[in-house]
């Protein structure tokens, strides 16, 4: 049995359940954070037999053999969310444990062995599917009419042949469940109407189910199809959407007010900013605290033009040829380059520069051409960048792009057009280095005053004549040295007489 919450992954056999923390929470308080580096030491792993009872004060170890130890009640299934672990046995007991410092807070009996646990998003309510396929509910957190929390199972409420079901992640008393090829939705346990299909339920979030047809795509698990993958919205979803569209904008608004989550006002600010309805789209940016929207609205409030205001909604929407089609109307072709920019799209923007009326930005145009060799270089198709690199001028690129061609002799155009002392010149000495040019290597490295790196890279590779050469030149101290290195270097390879005339010379 296996198990994951956004900082914890948890696993079970029938004796024991091992809990590994991957991550550490954002939020926490001054005793957790301790008990957080402590177990950091620790490794961040832990095993609690089921019949252990730790108490939260961080006493669990990695010690596997604990799984080893009998029980004569074992684990059939686990769920957690972020705070809280349950565990459930064959007996029909039910093990409550705390969240990230495992301790048992309490153990519940219900009379039937259940297959599959599943919390809702605040941890107030527990779903149990038992092996007959059975759904019923049990309160993890009730309070009775004096404020006393109670926990009683919920009788009221019990559903036949369900082999699935999960929580919305968004809304405690939202869930969906599958009864034989049905899927039901409930809200406060009241059906929707059923809807025909036999996929797993993958995410309920949003106001919409995301259903997998792990069937079908076993049947070839090689070649998956993305229409395996099905999304359902639920009917306060639906009706929003037809009344926005059969009935108006404050019928519609009307209806959310009455039934508010997010998604529902996200719906309403988009269908407004589509009719320029600007004070209706900002009430239901805000109701869903989308902060971008609101400043969208507001930006589009300070906008004179009609038609600025929708081809920037367009572009909102992600319509974006329609947008800059809108935008080359109104002879904007500024704010169609802009808006191409944005989006990466450098291709459109160099055509769009090429083929307005007037000349182009120079400097934009570099940016493109160089922007297009990026492109090209970063799928290593070199050839296509460096004519995109030449237009747009870009020499540190262009010396790249000649290196991995092996276009030696580019390389050497581009150092001797390049003026003394430029900092690309050690950079393209060094690549001469690498493939053994010395001449070239020395004449960059003297271009930019650097006649130390020029001997040594002579000394590199073993053109010592050179080296002495340059060192005298250059009135360098270092020519004692040099000269014992190269005497000893040509005594190594037994050339006496090469040695002594080193030094007659000298």
């Amino acid at each position: 049995f296996v198990t994951m919450t956004k900082t914890h992954v948890i696993a079970a056999s029938k004796l024991a359940f091992y809990i590994w923390q991957y991550r550490v929470a954002k939020k926490l308080t001054a005793l957790e954070i301790n008990q957080v580096a402590r177990t950091k030491k620790e490794g961040r792993e832990r095993v609690y037999h089921i019949d252990d009872t730790p108490l939260g004060s961080g006493d669990g170890t990695c010690d596997f053999s604990k799984s080893f130890c009998a029980t004569r009640d074992p684990i059939c299934c686990i769920t957690a969310s972020d705070k809280t672990l349950i565990v459930g046995r064959e007996s029909g007991t039910i093990q409550k444990y705390s969240l990230p410092n495992v301790g048992l807070i309490q153990k519940y009996a219900v009379n039937c062995r259940a297959y599959q646990l599943s919390l809702n998003c605040n941890s107030s309510r527990l779903a149990i599917i038992d092996i007959t396929g059975v759904l019923t509910f049990f309160d993890l957190e009730r309070r009775d009419n004096s404020g006393q929390q109670v926990t009683s199972e919920q009788p009221k409420f019990e559903r036949k042949d369900v082999w699935d079901m999960k929580w919305a992640n968004d809304n405690p008393d939202l869930f969906a469940m599958m009864e034989k090829t049905r899927m039901y939705v409930f809200r406060n346990l009241d059906p929707e109407e059923p809807i025909q299909t036999s996929g797993y339920i993958c995410n309920f979030e949003d106001l919409e189910i995301k259903s997998v047809l792990l069937d079908e795509i076993l049947k070839d698990p090689e070649h998956p199809n993305k229409d395996y993958v099905i999304n359902f919205e639920i009917r306060s979803l639906r009706d929003s959407r037809a009344l926005i569209e059969k009935v108006g904008i404050e019928e519609a608004s009307q209806f959310i007010e009455d039934n508010p989550h997010p998604r529902l006002w996200r719906l309403l600010a988009e269908a407004a900013l589509e009719k320029l309805d600007l004070k209706t789209a900002e009430q239901a940016f805000v109701r869903c605290k989308d902060y971008q929207g609101i400043q969208f609205v507001k930006r589009l409030g300070n906008l004179q033009s009609e038609s600025m205001k929708t081809a920037e909604i367009a572009a909102y929407f992600g319509r974006f040829e329609e947008a800059e089609r809108m935008y080359l109307d109104m002879d904007r072709r500024d704010l169609a380059i802009s808006l191409r920019i944005k989006l990466g799209d450098w291709f459109r923007v160099l055509q769009l520069l090429k083929t307005g009326s007037g000349d182009a930005d120079d400097t934009l145009l570099e940016q493109a051409y160089n922007a297009i060799g990026d492109y090209f270089a970063d799928r290593q198709k070199w050839v296509n960048a460096v004519q995109y690199y030449i237009q747009g001028q870009n020499q540190e690129r262009l010396a790249e792009c000649c290196y991995m061609l092996e276009d030696y002799e580019g390389l050497e155009k581009i150092a001797n057009s390049l003026p003394e002392n430029n900092k690309l010149l050690p950079d393209i000495a060094h690549m001469f280095v690498t493939v053994g040019m010395c001449e070239q290597a020395v004449g960059a490295y003297l271009k930019c005053n650097q006649p130390k790196a020029a001997v040594d890279t002579c000394v590199h590779l073993n053109q010592w004549n050179k080296a002495i050469e340059l060192a005298k030149n250059h009135n360098m101290k270092e020519i004692g040295p040099l000269l014992a290195k190269y005497a000893s270097h040509l005594l190594e390879k037994n050339k006496i007489l090469d040695a002594i005339e080193l030094y007659r010379k000298a």
